[in-house]
């Protein structure tokens, strides 16, 4: 592992400034290798804190109702796992995922009254949220759509976005669909019915 070049950077009014290991630019924290893991990780911690204060303000028997957890789910947590998602979001490790999905998990219990054993897939369906994972997809997908073809033809830019060879979140849903799991339900209750 090669280290990084100490440089120091001499700004036009004679001050020096090191080198950072991160920056913070537009609520978006750089690393020196552009890996976001530290960007990541904040999300992940302030979602959990958000989550947790959510959980403050009412439980399942007082407090807020489950539409109303819903609503600041969507409203608090959601837009701070989102922001800035188009850049840092090809750098999410697979615990990083894990992580993000417990957090998810943890809202649709609170939002549903269920229990741990309650399956997530049933509890997304019944709240109304996707998979994590999917949603990401979604989100990304949708902004790099916009990012195409909402530049003027003439800007150069355009040219830079390749959507050719970028897996849809459709291509996420059909595997999903095709994953036994869903097949077996799907069998299960087309043979309810006959």
């Amino acid at each position: 592992r090669s280290e990084i070049e100490e440089a120091v950077l001499t700004l036009p009014d004679g001050t020096t400034r090191e080198t950072q290991q991160e920056v913070r630019l537009l609520g978006i924290t750089l690393d020196v290798r552009l890996k976001f893991g530290p960007h990541i990780n904040k999300v992940i911690s302030k979602a959990k804190q958000a989550m947790g204060i959510i959980f403050r303000l009412g439980g399942v028997k007082t407090g807020m109702t489950g539409m109303a957890v819903r609503c600041m789910y969507l409203a608090c947590v959601r837009p701070i796992i989102e922001y800035g998602l188009e850049v840092w979001q090809h750098c999410i490790s697979a615990t990083q995922m894990q992580q993000l999905k417990t957090t998810q998990n943890t809202g649709l219990r609170r939002i549903l009254g269920a229990v741990k054993t309650t399956p997530i897939e049933v509890m997304e369906i019944e709240a109304g949220i996707p998979p994590i994972d999917l949603r990401i997809s979604y989100v990304s997908a949708k902004k790099l759509i916009r990012l195409k073809y909402g530049l003027c033809h003439t800007n150069p830019l355009r040219s830079l976005v390749d959507t050719r060879n970028w897996d849809s979140p459709l291509h996420k849903i059909q595997e999903h669909l095709t994953d036994n799991r869903f097949l077996l339900v799907r069998k299960e209750s087309s043979e309810r019915v006959s």
